[in-house]
């Protein structure tokens, strides 16, 4: 039996990587931005954007894929956050808001996906105001690219440096960039992930 990436939208929610990254995402956006429009790009789920409008955000977000999106609104109408949470379907190399518009953004597990990462990068930059912050990540060292990374739909890993390279255009200024997760994060997909990837590939 093979399933399609995101065909089980809970068990992504559930797993302790996901809640950790989202819980890192967030911390990191409330140190440089209190309030605000955030969109978050990528919903899966849609656990980051229910966490960004529990945080007083006013909250965008976009996918791809339309099985999230009507997974998403159902998630959205029965918290009762329609007036905090607006989701649609979108490409990240193409989004329908106008420039400068966003206070914030987090791609999380996002530009691994797309195949023009740079013109996804330069979309993010059109959208995000002046001063804005826009905080993403991503999975690290190509060398460990698998079978889980493929079946995903990631077409990269990255280096620093390639990453570093991917957002220095115009005038993105680097606050930060490090590696999480080690090695901890790595016990997790070659012991749990890949037990169950096996199963189901």
């Amino acid at each position: 039996l093979k399933r399609d990436w995101g065909s089980n939208l809970e068990l992504w929610e559930k797993g302790p990587l996901h809640r950790y990254r989202e819980a890192k995402l967030l911390s990191t956006l409330r140190r440089y931005l209190k309030k605000g429009i955030v969109l978050d790009v990528g919903s899966g789920c849609g656990s980051m954007a229910i966490e960004l409008a529990r945080n007083n955000f006013i909250t965008e977000t976009v996918d791809i894929n339309k099985d999230c999106v009507k997974y998403v609104k159902k998630r959205i109408s029965q918290l009762a956050l329609e007036d905090r949470i607006h989701i649609q379907q979108a490409n990240v190399t193409f989004l329908p808001f106008p420039s400068c518009y966003f206070d914030g953004i987090v791609a999380g597990e996002v530009l691994e996906h797309i195949e023009d990462d740079f013109r996804a990068v330069r979309e993010l930059y059109r959208i995000l105001k002046p001063g804005g912050i826009c905080i993403v990540t991503v999975p690290h060292n190509p060398k460990l690219y698998d079978f889980v990374d493929s079946w995903a739909g990631h077409k990269r890993r990255y280096t620093k440096n390639e990453l570093l390279d991917l957002f220095n255009i115009d005038d993105f200024e680097i606050e930060k960039i490090f590696v999480y997760g080690f090695p901890f994060a790595r016990l997790y997909h070659i012991v749990l992930a890949r037990f169950y990837y096996k199963k189901i590939i």
